[in-house]
């Protein structure tokens, strides 16, 4: 069977040029719609509970995402949740041809396939998961088509080929947190109240002209926050400033 390895190699050189975990997975979902494609796309960064703390979706309504969160994740005793996912797959990767769904798997006669699966005209899915070094599942995507048509085989080995290069690649920003020498909470330099307001929102994936349309300050003073950063942490690229971000305040700082 062929393959476009073109336009694979294209799509990870694309997202393996990202600087953090997550600007990388959002660009995995915006980007891999070129490779597979899909009408509805859900991205979950989870923490070691298997909780969201934070996500992306294309074509998904917020309100169907609320109702999911609020609702329909925790029918049949949560077995819907993404905790109850983690707790399947940490320490397993499942092959490609496993994480393919149709509707009806969901179990038919159930609410979360009545109200959740029926009434947002899922019709397929196709997961797909990035594990830490710990082989703990951090992120899971779902990328789900409402017409009838199946994945098929190519789609299939498509994923079997990039899936270990997602996993490597976003492993490696858990290796280079690991392995960055150890830093003293007490001899850390104290960042300003807006320069916290600028790491949180870099941890997160935001750009820079984001950052600055969402605070309403410019660009340049964006940019300038940053230098303080780098200067105050020793640091000379963006992906070693967010790192050791991570590194010294994990990922909510306050």
């Amino acid at each position: 069977m062929s393959l476009p390895w073109d336009s694979i190699h294209d799509f990870l050189l694309h997202c393996g040029s990202q600087t953090d975990p997550y600007s990388f997975s959002e660009d995995v979902l915006d980007q891999i719609g070129k490779l597979i494609p899909f009408d509805q796309g859900r991205l979950y960064f989870l923490d070691d509970n298997g909780k969201v703390r934070k996500e992306h979706c294309i074509g998904v309504d917020k309100k169907i995402v609320q109702d999911y969160h609020n609702y329909y994740s925790g029918l049949d005793d949560g077995c819907y949740s993404t905790a109850s996912i983690v707790k399947k797959y940490t320490g397993f990767h499942p092959p490609a041809e496993r994480c393919v769904k149709n509707s009806r798997s969901y179990g038919e006669n159930s609410r979360f396939f009545d109200e959740y699966v029926q009434a947002n005209h899922i019709r397929h899915s196709f997961g797909l998961g990035l594990w830490d070094m710990g082989n703990s599942l951090k992120c899971l995507f779902s990328l789900d088509r409402t017409c009838d048509i199946d994945y098929n085989i190519q789609e299939v080995k498509i994923m079997e080929c990039i899936q270990p290069h997602l996993n490597n690649f976003f492993k490696n920003y858990y290796y280079q947190i690991q392995n960055l020498p150890e830093t003293h909470v007490g001899e850390c330099p104290e960042l300003t109240r807006r320069e916290k307001e600028i790491a949180a929102l870099l941890v997160n994936g935001v750009t820079p002209q984001n950052i600055s349309r969402k605070l309403y300050i410019s660009i340049t003073t964006v940019n300038k926050h940053i230098a303080n950063m780098h200067a105050k942490l020793g640091v000379s690229t963006r992906q070693e400033l967010i790192v050791k971000l991570v590194q010294i305040y994990g990922t909510h700082i306050s």
